[in-house]
């Protein structure tokens, strides 16, 4: 018995073409600036060994306002470079060391904590709000000096004796 044959044409139609402008073209990104300088990075050991030599000097009070009381005080760090040489491994360059405390967020946070802690040993029977906190590092004649300026509202009388 004879089967039918299928002929099957070996030319095929061309794909059609889709509407539009087409795929654009990837181009590569263009890569960030370089900094004209490297950053310098603050390692823990020499946080600890920063805040082992710095001397503090703390001042505040508080003021009565007519939208309650607040407290004012600024905590001073000072860093005496040749003190920090003798437990500094290398040579001690203050314009680093101040351009890697101000950029260490984890240097700052630890000032802020300082100057807070002083705020509230201040005046332990009184309630803390949210602090507002402003940090200074600067180079000034062989040292380095943090300040380290605190504002804080006080919650009121009846606040605290619910808490």
């Amino acid at each position: 018995m004879l089967r039918p044959v299928t002929i099957v044409s070996m030319t095929s139609a061309a794909p059609a073409r889709p509407v539009g402008p087409g795929l654009a073209k990837a181009r590569r990104a263009r890569l960030p600036q370089r900094i004209a300088r490297p950053q310098c990075v603050l390692t823990r050991h020499a946080e600890e060994t920063i805040f082992a030599v710095a001397k503090r000097m703390t001042e505040g009070s508080v003021r009565e306002g007519a939208d309650g009381d607040t407290y004012f005080g600024s905590t001073m760090l000072t860093i005496d470079l040749e003190r920090l040489a003798t437990q500094w491994r290398g040579p001690v360059q203050g314009e680093r060391i101040v351009e890697a405390m101000a950029g260490s967020v984890r240097a700052r946070l630890r000032c802020m904590r300082l100057a807070c802690a002083d705020a509230t040993s201040r005046h332990p029977d009184r309630c803390f709000g949210l602090p507002l906190v402003e940090t200074r590092v600067v180079l000034v004649d062989g040292a380095i000096h943090i300040d380290v300026d605190v504002e804080a509202p006080l919650l009121a009388r009846e606040a605290q004796t619910r808490r």
